[in-house]
């Protein structure tokens, strides 16, 4: 395990950088009269969550969490809490996850007791776990050479090209649970931050001094954050449909966090015996 943090497989590559969970709900005709409630019992118990308005998409409001960086988005059917990429990309540890879960048990209460729908109709947790390259050649090798990524060099060559992105999924049921994993490989996207503005760039679409140019103000700007040029992730989604009341919140993630890590590891192993 990275000493930094939580890593996927054992030589600490990828990183995990990003964690959300989904909790859905039977749709409640009191949530809108009973979301001030939420907004009163958050006030008083948790000051640190700040609330913002959003109206769209059937969203009642997001909430920020400037302890923690954490994000959430409570509405009439779901919530949906999200541990961003740190600034400086460094992988979330088993503590910080635990605190997530933590997090998430706490937002989840609240809106059981205060709206009280009828059920739960899905609890989703997600897990991001990412490498950087400096070509999509090598990120295209990394995900290759984990062995689970059925592919074949003939497919490019019927096309007359070469691969540049990689894109695979699959759904397992494990009887209780099941597990969307998704493997890709891809461009990095470059973020150019004036304050105010922030624009962001994806390296295959500028020109030779375009790139040339990103590289050199990367080297000079603090206004630059540009991760390497190529990247590759894993995705883990464990999720349950219509879960039972013995199913926590705040457990879900902690054993599905430690069944992530396992299970995709020994999946590796397996396909490279």
């Amino acid at each position: 395990m990275n000493p930094r943090g939580y890593s996927l497989l054992n030589d600490a590559d990828p990183q995990l950088r990003r964690v959300v969970l989904e909790v859905r709900f039977s749709r409640s005709g009191a949530f809108y009269s009973r979301f001030g409630k939420i907004l009163d019992v958050l006030a008083e118990t948790r000051p640190d969550w700040f609330f913002n308005p959003d109206t769209k998409n059937g969203l009642a409001g997001n909430f920020v969490c400037v302890s923690s960086g954490m994000d959430a988005s409570i509405g009439e059917t779901r919530i949906t809490v999200n541990l961003s990429p740190k600034p400086d990309l460094a992988p979330y540890d088993k503590d910080e996850i635990h605190e997530f879960a933590a997090e998430c048990d706490f937002l989840a209460d609240i809106y059981m007791n205060n709206v009280q729908p009828a059920e739960r109709t899905r609890i989703g947790f997600r897990q991001f776990y990412e490498s950087d390259f400096d070509s999509e050649d090598l990120a295209n090798q990394w995900v290759l050479s984990l062995g689970v990524v059925p592919f074949s060099p003939g497919v490019a060559e019927a096309f007359g090209g070469n691969v540049t992105d990689l894109n695979f999924q699959m759904v397992i049921d494990s009887g209780t649970y099941r597990t969307r994993l998704a493997v890709e490989s891809g461009n990095k996207e470059a973020l150019l931050d004036r304050g105010d503005t922030v624009a962001t760039v994806r390296s295959h679409m500028l020109s030779k001094k375009q790139k040339e140019t990103l590289l050199e103000a990367e080297r000079k700007s603090a206004w630059v954050r540009r991760r390497r040029s190529a990247s590759a992730t894993i995705d883990i989604d464990s999720y349950i449909e219509s879960p039972t009341d013995d199913v926590l919140t705040g457990e879900f993630i902690k054993t599905h966090f430690r069944t992530a890590f396992t299970s995709f590891s020994d999946a590796v192993q397996k396909a490279n015996k």
